[in-house]
């Protein structure tokens, strides 16, 4: 493997971390956990009173979701296949989007909270719209673009194989949340972008084996044979 191909696995491993544990350090933080699962007026209340923890684990999911979105460019390239390329493009659709409703939620929702001011009538309805759009990645079109992309990785071992199969079964896992729910916790796919980073990145740094030890040194013995045949001399 060259030191170009191990430089890309290293960045797209990092990224596709990156991308999965920003997010997951934010939602199981104990200050923000009891927010996630809490009806609108409960949700309110909440972060107006840990609204710190809440700007920091906002802009941590946004972060990390901007980072999945070059980490998955990676991927798809190295994967280099149509399908793929049709994966980063329902995967980037979908940050899009969700990008979009943390933006709103950074700077409309945190902005209203921070005054303590009551919930105004006008909010309800917006954030109905604002979270169907995080929802339209995290549980519809990223565990499509997942599945895609585990089916590759599957097929190539471009990462360890069992990290494709997870990256299905999380997907299968958003899916089936989004069926009973009509919503889904996007905890599955950033340990989706996790364990397929974490893979990458761990084997880009791995020490070559004993058998590709060998290959330079045998290279180097054949270019040794080969210049001492054509020495002076060296044929009788």
């Amino acid at each position: 493997m060259s030191d170009v191909d191990l430089a890309a696995r290293r960045w797209t491993g990092a990224l596709l971390t990156l991308g999965g544990l920003l997010p997951l350090v934010a939602v199981l933080n104990p200050r923000t956990w009891p927010v996630w699962g809490a009806d609108e007026a409960e949700s309110w209340r909440l972060i107006t009173e840990r609204h710190a923890s809440m700007t920091a684990a906002t802009w941590l999911i946004w972060a990390g979701v901007a980072l999945s979105i070059a980490g998955v460019a990676l991927l798809a390239r190295m994967l280099g296949s149509a399908l793929a390329i049709a994966a980063l493009a329902v995967f980037a659709t979908g940050a899009s989007l969700a990008l979009v409703s943390l933006t709103f939620e950074a700077t409309v929702n945190l902005s209203l909270t921070a005054k303590h001011r009551p919930q105004p009538d006008w909010y309800p309805v917006v954030d109905l719209w604002i979270n169907g759009l995080f929802t339209a990645h995290s549980a519809l079109l990223a565990p499509l673009a997942l599945v895609v992309l585990g089916t590759g990785i599957v097929r190539t071992r471009l990462a360890a194989r069992w990290t494709g199969w997870f990256a299905i079964a999380m997907a299968i896992l958003l899916w089936g949340q989004f069926a009973a729910f009509q919503g889904a916790l996007p905890a599955p796919l950033f340990l989706a972008l996790t364990a397929i980073g974490l893979s990458l990145f761990l084997a880009a740094r791995r020490p070559a084996t004993a058998a590709e030890a060998v290959g330079p040194a045998k290279r180097c013995m054949r270019c040794f044979g080969a210049i001492s045949e054509t020495a002076p001399g060296s044929r009788s």
